[in-house]
């Protein structure tokens, strides 16, 4: 600024020096920052020209809620020195945050010059949170401290932590805000423990405080867990085990399973652990690898969780486990020579073999190999495979299947490789007698009939026998008649002729087997024999079947077993899935409870902040607006003063470009004001 004093240039200048007090933006714009109810000061430095000398007086226009001070009020100034004084910024309790500016005036006589000092109000939220879960004394409890700024923020804020009954680390802690601390709070006595977070900024201290709940530490005196070292892939892993002291009532475990991967998956076990400390519980082990298995039992009252152990668990790839299944249907009418259709299937109940495995097939009852081939086995069985066998002897026929012969793959169980099916053929029907002479067709034998067609065939043969033989001596020592003329033998002689006649169609009919035998004891004695054979062979047919029987009743019970103990463990899941449906519901009660408290603090919190920053902007606009005015009426008394000095010294140079100099700065005033107005 340029000013006329007695025909010389004196140039005055107001400047600030950089204070603590004075933050810089993220832009690069500086502020003095003051809180509601705090105070910030500012240099300010006037330097004037050698041609100046004399007291200089120093003011200020601010808002109303923003008082101020300087210290000294009235500086010296010699011509090419400087002179300072601190301004001293107060926010009255009620300032509204936001950004303002304050006048700084320096006037020495009629000749002043200003600045403007840029001022910001602001606040601090302070909060203390804690992280869950709840600690249990002597181990630290995590807490989060945060300092977040409503308003413009300050360049520095400090923050204090204090407790009664914790250890904190750390304690102390500053920096620019937002500020977020992590802090450790340890107590070695359970019960409650206040922590207190007191942040300062302008002379100025926000506090939050927070009520943290040490549990006491809870030991179990005795665990008794059994987990299988090892399992096969697929079967189920069952943990039983007890724990004392026993939880007051019914208590859920939490069970972390790793994978051979590192995956990691949490599943509680809702009330397994009952009133006398007896817990079990089924889980599911999908891998084949070394799976680690970490049980926690969840206290009813606090929700702490007590460890109860580590264990480790091996699932192992289950080995093939193959058996072969067979069928026989005839393909047309059952006799010798008709071909028969044999089906064939190999099964894995594992499911984990994926190859070719060899099946042979045979006729035990013949002897002969009807078939050997490699079938492919892929998820658990093969395609059915047919094939057509012709027998060429009748009776019944043991067909048997056997995988895997020769033993190449390693199996659980190589008991089962095996299948039986029984065919039976019927002997052709019996073709009618030949002519005189002819050879007699011979009877055919059947498994299940025995020789049911050569005991009749011989009774018949006996029976023509002795009937043959009681005529002929009927014939020799016949009755003499007494009718003269008459043949007395006449009426044997046809006798003996039907029953000889009777004889030699029974012969026709005696197996070729037995022609050569003479005399019934013989044909007894083999018939015996040949029946004794048959009933040895039905009778070791019967004690096969009641094995084979007695295997399945066994494998029946266990089935039934096995079904009995599926339906308690699903009626176990079905309590617990209603438990897990009802925490889930609770929980996603809780949640939009929790999202709708947020949304209607967010609501608030806008709706808060909007009021402020309106009431802000008023009194920001009502402030520009009075200091605008005040500018003008100091303007028009100055050129008012500079007016009457000219009019007492009318030739004075000087004084008349001091009331030009106060018409151009009326001028100016009146036209920001102009400006600001239209606004």
């Amino acid at each position: 600024m340029t000013v006329s004093n007695r025909g010389r240039v004196v140039l005055l200048l107001l400047t600030l020096s950089a204070i603590p007090a004075l933050t810089s933006h993220a832009s690069g714009r500086e502020y003095v920052w003051i809180p509601p109810g705090g105070e910030g000061w500012v240099e300010v430095v006037v330097r004037g020209s050698e041609d100046l000398a004399g007291q200089a007086a120093l003011t200020a226009e601010a808002p109303d809620f923003i008082s101020w001070s300087f210290s000294p009020g009235v500086v010296s100034l010699s011509p090419g020195s400087s002179a300072s004084s601190n301004l001293t910024l107060s926010a009255a309790p009620n300032a509204p945050v936001g950004e303002y500016e304050v006048l700084v005036l320096a006037c020495s006589g009629e000749v002043c010059s200003q600045t403007t000092v840029p001022v910001a109000v602001g606040e601090l939220n302070v909060s203390v949170t804690g992280v869950d879960p709840r600690p249990t004394a002597g181990e630290p409890a995590a807490l989060r401290v945060s300092v977040e700024p409503i308003g413009p923020p300050p360049e520095y804020v400090g923050l204090t932590l204090s407790s009664t009954c914790a250890d904190l680390s750390p304690r102390y802690a500053s920096g620019a805000p937002p500020l977020v601390v992590n802090v450790s709070a340890t107590s070695d006595e359970a019960g409650e423990c206040a922590v207190e977070a007191v942040a300062s900024a302008g002379g100025v201290t926000w506090s939050s405080r927070i009520t943290i709940g040490f549990l006491s530490p809870l030991t179990l005196e005795r665990v008794d867990v059994s987990v299988p070292a090892s399992l096969e892939l697929g079967e189920e892993l069952r943990v039983t085990g007890t724990i004392s002291p026993a939880p007051p009532g019914p208590a859920d475990l939490e069970v972390t399973l790793t994978s051979p991967a590192g995956d990691v998956s949490v599943t509680t076990h809702g009330g397994s652990v009952d009133r006398e400390g007896r817990f079990e519980f089924i889980e599911r082990l999908e891998s084949p690898g070394r799976w680690e298995i970490d049980i926690s039992l969840i206290a009813p009252e606090t929700g702490e969780r007590i460890h109860i152990g580590t264990y480790e668990v091996r699932v192992g790839t289950p080995l093939p486990d193959l058996r072969v299944i067979v069928g026989a249907e005839p393909t047309g009418r059952p006799e010798v020579g008709e071909p028969t259709q044999i089906s064939l299937r190999v099964l894995d109940s594992s499911g984990s073999l994926s190859g070719v495995v060899r099946v042979n097939l045979y006729d035990e009852t013949a002897g002969v190999l009807i078939f050997s081939d490699d079938l492919v086995v892929k998820g658990g069985s093969s395609d059915e495979i047919t094939i057509e066998y012709s027998p060429t002897e009748p009776g019944l026929h043991a067909i048997s299947a056997v995988v895997d012969p020769g033993n190449e793959i390693a199996e659980s169980n190589e008991d089962n490789n095996g299948a039986l099916l029984e065919v039976t053929v019927p002997p052709p029907p019996p073709s009618a007698p030949g002519p005189p002479g002819s050879e007699p067709p011979a009877a055919t034998v059947t498994e299940r009939g025995g020789f049911d067609l050569a005991y009749l065939a011989a009774l018949g043969l006996l029976a023509a026998g002795a009937a043959a033989l009681v005529a002929r001596r009927r014939l020799e020592t016949g009755p003499q008649l007494e009718t003269p003329g008459a043949d007395p033998c006449e009426g044997l002689r046809r006798e003996l002729l039907g029953v000889e006649r009777r004889l030699g169609e029974a012969s026709s009919a005696v197996p070729a087997e037995f022609r050569g035998v003479e005399g019934t004891d013989a044909v007894e004695e083999r018939l015996r024999a040949d029946l004794e054979d048959e009933m040895g062979r039905v009778s070791g047919e019967i004690q096969r079947l009641r094995s084979s029987l007695e295997g399945l009743e066994a494998e029946r019970d266990s089935l039934d077993r096995r079904i009995t103990d599926a339906r308690e463990r699903i009626e176990v899941l079905n309590r617990r899935l209603h438990r897990l449906e009802s925490l889930r519901r609770s929980r996603e009660e809780a949640r939009q409870r929790v999202k709708e408290a947020r949304q209607r603090l967010d609501e608030a919190l806008r709706e808060a902040r909007g009021r402020a920053r309106r009431k802000s902007e008023r009194l920001r606009e009502g402030a520009r607006d009075r200091g605008l005015e005040r500018r003008v009426r100091r303007e028009e008394e100055r050129l008012r003063r500079a007016v009457e000095r000219l009019e007492e010294r009318p030739e004075s140079r000087s004084r008349r470009r001091a009331v030009e100099r106060a018409k151009a700065r009326l001028a100016e005033a009146r036209g920001r004001l102009g400006e600001y107005e239209r606004k």
